[in-house]
This record gives structure tokens, sequence and C-alpha cells, in this order.
């Protein structure tokens, strides 16, 4: 009998992580667009009810939006693009105790940067991850303001003011002007021109990890993210724990294949 219930949960799993990635692979739109500004503020007030109460029965506003829940498993459900109009792909466990958003603005331009934080929310207890579905050039997630990506960012900020959100970016060494930048591997800032306690944490972290980190405003000063317009949005609403992370194509590379790599890094990310 326990070998039986062994079996199924087993089979149970792999089928969710199989339907998972379907969807995530799936969600891919190849237009955009534009919401307008009572559709931000409608799915700033859903995102907000579906953190605070993951069983809240919400369809007929996900509808309005275009939006649909999927259940994956007991834990974890996603919110997908009925029309694949560039609205996004969110991820957002039901567990309480769970904690931190983890962020994708360019999933198709920072290539591996979608990889990472995917297999990252699989294997750590985060609470929610967002990803882009449309390519930057049709509409850059971290520098506009009236998405349902930033939206799903301002909500996640209401209800968990003390968590931190980390977004990852990924940048090219031969592109960069100064020699500090061309040999970073790990690029952190808090997207202001100050370091923080927290960032300075990370990047200590990442270096006694082995991961070479440069702190954004102290020992570098490209990629700070200071423009970021999620920073930006969650700034004016006294939010402060948003952590900007930009990653060379080595580091990008490592993460996305070694999972003793990525669980480093996830120890810096609480």
């Amino acid at each position: 009998m326990k070998t039986l219930v062994f079996f199924c949960l087993v089979v149970s799993l792999a089928f969710s992580d199989a339907k998972l990635i379907d969807l995530y692979l799936s969600s891919k739109a190849t237009q955009y667009r534009p919401v307008t500004h009572r559709e931000y503020n409608d799915a700033v007030q859903l995102f907000e009810m579906l953190f605070k109460n993951p069983l809240s029965c919400l369809d007929s506003k996900l509808d309005s939006l275009h939006l649909k829940r999927i259940e994956i498993s007991p834990d974890m459900f996603c919110i997908i693009d009925t029309r694949k109009e560039g609205r996004g792909f969110y991820m957002i466990r039901k567990d309480k105790n769970t904690k931190s958003l983890i962020s994708i603005p360019h999933r198709f331009y920072d290539l591996k940067t979608a990889e990472i934080a995917y297999k990252m929310i699989s294997e750590n207890p985060y609470k929610a991850a967002a990803f882009n579905t449309v390519h930057r050039k049709t509409m850059d997630a971290a520098h506009t303001e009236y998405t349902l990506f930033n939206a799903f960012h301002l909500a996640f900020s209401k209800v968990y003011p003390q968590e931190y959100i980390y977004q990852l970016h990924g940048f090219s060494n031969k592109k960069r002007s100064t020699l500090s930048a061309q040999k970073a591997e790990v690029i952190v800032s808090n997207a202001t021109k100050y370091t923080t306690k927290m960032s300075e944490n990370i990047c200590n972290c990442l270096n006694a990890e082995s991961i070479a980190c440069a702190l954004y405003g102290k020992n570098i000063f490209e990629l700070g993210g200071t423009k970021n317009q999620q920073y930006n949005t969650l700034s004016t609403h006294e939010y402060e724990n948003f952590i900007h992370i930009e990653l060379n194509p080595k580091t990008r590379k490592t993460l996305s294949k070694d999972i003793a790599a990525r669980n480093k890094a996830a120890g810096c990310l609480p």
C-alpha cells in the first residue's frame, strides 16, 4: 500500500511539473495590447486579493482582465494571459510561510534569466515569480508603468511590505565601458545610487560563495537599474526592498545548469 501511495505521489508531481512547463513555454506572446489605467488598478486589486487569500474564487475578475488561474499543485497555481497579449505569466505559492518574489522583465532578451528564475522557484520556497511574455523590443516591462507585470509587483509589495523582490537581468561584459564592469560576474543594487545594508549583504554573500559580485554605488557605477519602473512605482508607495541583479553570460549559464550553484545563489536571496 505504501508503495502504491508513493508511486501515485511521484506520478502526480511529474504531471504537475509537465503541466507547468507546458503553460510556461506556451505563454510567449508576439503582440502587446496596452492596458488602461482602470485595468491596471483592477489588476493591482486582483493580485492583492490572490496574495492575501490564495483560495479566493475570483474567476469573474480574472476574466475581465483576460487572465485565467490554473492549479498546478496543492501548493501552487499560475496566472496566464488567455489572449496572449503580453500580460505576463505568474506563479504563486499558497503557503503563507513562503516569501520573496523573483522578477524577470526581459525573458526573451536577457537569455537564461527566466530559466534560472523558473528553476529557483521550483526548488526553493519563494512566494511568487513574475515573467514578461513579450520581447522587450515590443514592450519593455522594466520601463513601462501601466502593465499587469508592474501591477503584480505593486500588489506583492502591499501585501508583503517586509519581503524582498529580486529582479534578474543579463549583461555583456564586452559592452561595458569600465574595467570593473568588464570583470564583474554579478552587479547588485537597490536601483538607486546608494547602497543599503541588504544590497551589501547580498553582494558579500555571493562573493563568499565564489560568485564575483560588484556592488553598485560602491565599487561599480554601471547597470544600477536607477531608471527601473518597478522600483519607481514601488518607492512611491514607500516600499524599499527591491533588489536589482545583473548577471553576466558565464554566471547565467552556470546558474541555469548547475543546481548546486543555484542553491548557493538562493541562499543569498532569502
